[in-house]
């Protein structure tokens, strides 16, 4: 190096994103020894907790690299180098009281004067960091300038100490928040899973499955069932295991809002755009962006807004009421519906293009009465649930109690097995529930009613829809779990009885065309 200059240039170089302790220290002791006859070098961190110099490095005479034993600072030559914020040179006896460990590094020879320099290091707001000590046996004094120059190293000492510090305090608050992300979202999966996502039965996997292939996708799924079946937590394992998993998901009601303010929920408006629009109102599309949007019952969606929706769905863009500059999303579309939409497509109150749109992958989520084997894994989980919540020491469901829920239609499908675990609990003082804890009624769903005829009310047009409906779905399968009949929810003779009653043929069936 031609000057002092260049090297402390070099040493701030050197320093850039040194944020290991050791790659730190060896850049500081090499530079400084290439200055001076330094025999022995060290640094010391300082802890404010226990106001000691608690932790550091040396490095001894022969080049092994050695830790320091905590120093204090309070009552010692440190407190006083310290509060001087400046190099200090101390002859061998001073030394001993402030930095023994770092004397003890070096042996000088008879009658060879020994000298440590000590540097206080500090941050930006002057709080102190540390020390650097470096010891010199070669009879070498040290001028005003060696300190002067020793306190602009400490300087840039200080300022890599400091960001060093910040990068591992980034790195320790960058695992902790990776740490609590996976905690809430194992959180989120478990809840739902005690919300209805427990299953041994068939048809629940095949549903699970679908899910599964389609998450990682960014295709619109449109999940049709029963009310109660679990849709809502259907869409939000298919949101939890998507690329989009970290941006929100939003779900909404279309049943749910009034039909004058369903376009300014879904894509805002602008200040003064109506009666009462005193501010600007973001809608759920752009709070959703990034993310997942939940359009739950769009069966209930009127056709004007089927038309805007679509647009937004093809476009990717939209316009707040009252205003005039178009905004553009990403978002992903998770429908879901408990009516027969293809016969709605059918009977002109649901767009095709839209359905479309919506059903690139549709799932069908099967009714709690065609997965009987789940009940005890659901009412198990439930009576866990609300026993801890309402701190009862109902432990368990009696055999008799869950040979009664076994049997039972269950027309509200889990949510109804959940309301009926839930009263239960409450009512129960026992550890055990039985079966005079769920007085059922006689109930028949109106599938099973179904069986020896049309629902009272219901029209051949309708009842044919639906079974064109559910054989397009199973490919013109009628037997079997994927079978048509099984999705209708009646036995294969009586559907292929009401196929020939209406006349229905898959050689005469015209599917519909996009």
């Amino acid at each position: 190096m031609n000057s002092r200059h260049d090297r402390l240039l070099a040493i701030t170089s050197a320093l850039l994103g040194a944020y290991d302790p050791q790659r730190l220290f060896n850049a500081v002791a090499g530079h400084l020894r290439g200055i001076f006859p330094v025999d022995a070098f060290g640094i010391a961190y300082f802890d404010h907790r226990t106001d000691t110099f608690a932790r550091g490095m040396a490095m001894a005479a022969d080049g092994a690299i050695l830790s320091l034993e905590p120093i204090p600072r309070t009552g010692s030559a440190l407190e006083e180098i310290c509060a001087t914020g400046t190099a200090v040179c101390l002859d061998e006896s001073r030394a001993r009281q402030a930095l023994a460990r770092f004397v003890g590094l070096h042996t000088p020879a008879p009658g060879q004067p020994t000298q440590i320099v000590v540097l206080p290091l500090f941050g930006r707001d002057h709080a102190l960091l540390g020390v650097a000590a470096g010891l010199n046996g070669a009879g070498y004094t040290y001028t005003s300038d060696d300190l002067a120059f020793l306190d602009q190293l400490g300087t840039q000492v200080g300022l890599a100490i400091e960001n060093m510090q910040l990068h591992q305090e980034n790195a320790r608050l960058r695992m902790r928040l990776e740490a609590e992300g996976q905690y809430l979202k194992d959180e989120i999966d478990r809840a739902a899973d005690v919300g209805g996502l427990i299953y041994a039965s068939r048809s629940m996997d095949e549903a699970m499955q679908q899910i599964q292939r389609a998450a990682p996708t960014d295709a619109s799924v449109l999940l049709v069932g029963e009310t109660g079946t679990g849709k809502e937590l259907f869409a939000r394992t298919l949101h939890a295991r998507s690329a989009s998993a970290h941006r929100p998901l939003v779900r909404v009601n279309c049943g749910a809002i009034p039909t004058g303010l369903i376009e300014s929920t879904l894509f805002g408006h602008e200040k003064g755009a109506f009666t009462g629009a005193v501010h600007r109102h973001i809608g759920l599309f752009e709070v959703a962006d990034g993310g997942t949007l939940f359009l739950d019952e769009i069966g209930e969606l009127p056709l004007d807004m089927q038309v805007k929706l679509l647009r937004v769905l093809q476009e990717g863009e939209f316009t707040r009421v009252g205003g005039h500059e178009p905004l553009h999303v990403s978002v992903r579309i998770v429908a879901a519906t408990n009516r027969p939409i293809e016969a709605m497509v059918t009977s002109g109150t649901f767009r095709a293009d839209l359905y479309y749109r919506l059903a690139v992958v549709p799932i069908t989520i099967p009714p709690l009465r065609a997965r009987r084997e789940d009940i005890p894994l659901l009412a198990t989980a439930f009576v866990q649930k609300y026993s801890r919540r309402f701190h009862k020491p109902v432990r368990q469901i009696a055999p008799g109690a869950l040979h009664r829920l076994e049997g039972y239609a269950f027309p509200g499908n889990v949510r109804e097995l959940e309301n009926l675990i839930e009263r239960a609990v409450v009512l129960c003082d026992d550890t055990t529930l039985r079966a005079e804890h769920f007085p059922l009624p006689s109930v028949k769903h109106p599938h099973h009613a179904a069986e020896t005829g049309p629902a009272s009310g219901g029209q051949p047009d309708d009842e044919r829809a639906r079974i064109l409906t559910a054989l397009r779905q199973a490919n013109w399968i009628i037997e079997g779990t994927r079978g048509a009949a099984h999705r209708l929810g009646i036995k294969p003779s009586t559907l292929r009885g009401r196929m020939n009653r209406l006349g229905i043929d898959r050689n005469s069936d015209t599917p519909p065309t996009c």
